[in-house]
């Protein structure tokens, strides 16, 4: 009989698990951080124009050291999708895939950005009581 009620436990837990697992919308809010980053590499540039989620903006000329930062409720979007030009005239674009893509839960975490010179970096950022850790996913 103790087997029984063991098994009958582990199966009603499981079952439990996946019902909530299906249940969780993948564009639910989470409570997170979005960070974009200009680079030292990307130096100055100019139109840099991003949407992440429900945060979209047009920064007409921004140079490094530069970065903003938004903390909410937000869903964890498909891509992040940013574009730019450099201080040579030349034009840029990223699509950064997010969504199923990073190798630790976002929730009260950083999604962070950075923008290079020619490229996009994205890393999921955490605090630990030795400071900050970032996992590059792109």
């Amino acid at each position: 009989m103790t087997n029984l009620f063991k098994y009958l436990l582990v199966q009603t837990c499981l079952a439990v698990t996946l019902t909530a697992c299906a249940n969780a919308s993948p564009t639910a809010p989470v409570r997170h951080g979005f960070e974009l980053k200009v680079d030292r590499s990307a130096g100055k540039i100019t139109k840099l124009k991003y949407h992440y989620s429900d945060f979209s903006n047009l920064i007409e000329s921004t140079e490094f050291p530069w970065s903003t930062i938004k903390v909410s409720d937000m869903p964890i979007p498909e891509y992040f999708e940013v574009s730019w030009v450099s201080l040579d005239g030349s034009s840029h674009q990223g699509k950064v895939p997010v969504r199923g893509h990073l190798p630790i839960s976002a929730k009260n975490n950083d999604v962070q950005f950075v923008i290079m010179k020619d490229s996009v970096q994205g890393y999921v950022s955490r605090f630990t009581s030795d400071g900050e850790v970032k996992t590059r996913f792109y």
